[in-house]
């Protein structure tokens, strides 16, 4: 930060930006406990999203392994016990096991937490596809026991003989699963529902709908998807992910990821009031390349690990991004670097045994793609 010329004044201005926020609404309160892909990073942890709806109801969107202990670290022993207590339901996005492998911390913990609290015990409802099971119970069977203190609610449910595919799912590839959950008439949200998603192992994304009219549009890992902008349409937040930077299109798509540009493309269609972008690759050691036209979108951000968010706050976050551009701009330099190799070398593969500097016109292609 003494580095940059530029930090005390880009952080005067984002001071004066913070003071002249009113929070008014403390509550949904969003906690980001992992923002990298499938490998974690010294500095960013694999998928996790804590959200509180109120002072005793919350819920987890995916749990990457090290969940528990960036919640522990957050918080601290005390406080962490106290939101496993009120911990109701923890929802994963997919079979993948980057956001599945933390649940198994998550489940003995809060256990331990009701024990320690001489509290009634009620089991964690968790919501995920069917082939997130079998993990659970050889967990179960092979290290601890596990399966008494969750019960699940199927977001891939098996149909009876009497039904069809079509009978699960409307037409649009959505279901309302908050009508499958016991007791789903006591929480404080209206709607709960799944979408199914571009992205292999059963992907869905969760759309939320508070009782008092807010709308929480968590995407999982997909690429662009219409049948999500279509059923999250005029979402108040769409925390959607970004794999990979706009350069690496062709990865995106193979891998069913979405780009940053893509990422942003999709809030717009869906007409989200405010869209954070997240799970992003390992190769973004500490953050993401921040292309510029996102200076002109003032309800775009960028999310790091162990930001906590109240609902007032959220405009706050675009405008961090400058901020983020001054604190790590050594960083982002050196993805800059890597990525302008990685083009000159896919160039040279074209052009056998070109130079940099005998070939500027290569070379200011390759930088001009960076």
């Amino acid at each position: 930060m003494k580095e940059s010329p530029d930090f005390e004044t880009l952080f005067a201005k984002f001071r004066k930006d913070v003071a002249a926020v009113s929070v008014e609404e403390t509550f949904p309160r969003l906690t980001i406990l992992g923002s990298s892909s499938a490998t974690p990073t010294k500095f960013r942890n694999m998928s996790g999203y804590f959200v509180e709806l109120s002072d005793d109801f919350c819920f987890f969107v995916d749990c990457g392994e090290g969940t528990y202990g960036q919640l522990l670290a957050l918080f601290g022993p005390q406080r962490t016990a106290e939101l496993l207590i009120k911990l109701k339901f923890i929802f994963l996005s997919h079979g993948h096991q980057d956001h599945v492998i933390g649940i198994f911390d998550l489940v003995l913990e809060r256990r331990k937490a009701f024990l320690a609290a001489e509290k009634t015990f009620t089991p964690l409802r968790v919501l995920a596809p069917t082939i997130v099971f079998p993990t659970m119970n050889m967990y179960d069977m092979s290290i601890e026991k596990m399966t008494d203190y969750f019960e699940a609610t199927l977001t891939t449910r098996p149909r009876t003989q009497e039904e069809t595919a079509g009978d699960l799912w409307d037409k649009d590839g959505v279901i309302d699963v908050g009508s499958y959950i016991p007791g789903f008439e006591s929480w404080p949200v209206k709607q709960l529902r799944v979408v199914t998603v571009h992205h292999p192992r059963q992907a869905k994304a969760l759309i939320l709908e508070t009782t008092d009219g807010k709308k929480l549009v968590f995407s999982g890992d997909t690429k662009p998807c219409n049948r999500l902008i279509a059923a999250g349409k005029d979402a108040d937040l769409l925390v959607h992910e970004a794999t990979f930077c706009d350069e690496f299109t062709r990865d995106a798509e193979k891998k069913s990821h979405s780009t940053m540009s893509q990422a942003v493309e999709v809030g717009e269609k869906m007409n989200a009031k405010m869209t954070l972008l997240t799970h992003f690759s390992a190769r973004y050691k500490k953050v993401p390349l921040m292309p510029t036209y996102l200076d002109a979108k003032a309800n775009v951000g960028i999310v790091m690990d162990n930001m906590v968010v109240r609902w007032s706050e959220l405009p706050l976050i675009p405008r961090l991004i400058p901020l983020f551009r001054a604190i790590y701009s050594n960083e982002i330099d050196d993805v800059k670097t890597q990525l302008s190799k990685r083009n000159f070398k896919k160039m040279n593969s074209l052009v056998p045994n070109a130079d940099p500097e005998q070939s500027p016109k290569i070379a200011k292609k390759a930088q001009r793609l960076v």
